[in-house]
């Protein structure tokens, strides 16, 4: 990645592992919204240091199709589907989850003036 002229880069690999252990999602990586939180974090450090370019790369919508059993009790609003054993339940429960997660990024982008 410092090849491609990238000057900071951050997944679950390159977190401490108290923060890989926390924020695991799947065998794919960390759960959105926390990798959401770091990307923020980091705007807020270098917003001054202007232009910028930031790249999420979500992981919930991919198989083994989790989403985090907290998220799903603290927020009933969202329409959590009935069968979540069933494949078809579980792959739109993580859409379900990247919409909210979406919805988290233009909130924060927002607050910061960024949209």
């Amino acid at each position: 990645w410092q090849q491609l002229g990238i000057q900071k880069f951050f997944d679950s690999t390159t977190a401490s592992g108290e923060w890989q252990q926390k924020n695991k999602l799947s065998s794919w990586g960390a759960r959105d919204e926390k990798t959401l939180e770091q990307a923020f974090d980091w705007i807020d450090r270098e917003k001054a240091q202007s232009p910028m370019f930031v790249t999420i790369f979500p992981c919930g919508t991919h198989h083994p199709y989790v989403v985090p059993e907290d998220l799903q009790r603290d927020h009933p609003e969202i329409r959590w589907p009935r069968r979540p054993e069933d494949r078809k339940e579980k792959y739109h429960h993580t859409v379900r989850y990247a919409d909210w997660v979406m919805g988290q990024m233009i909130q924060g982008m927002r607050e910061r003036g960024l949209l």
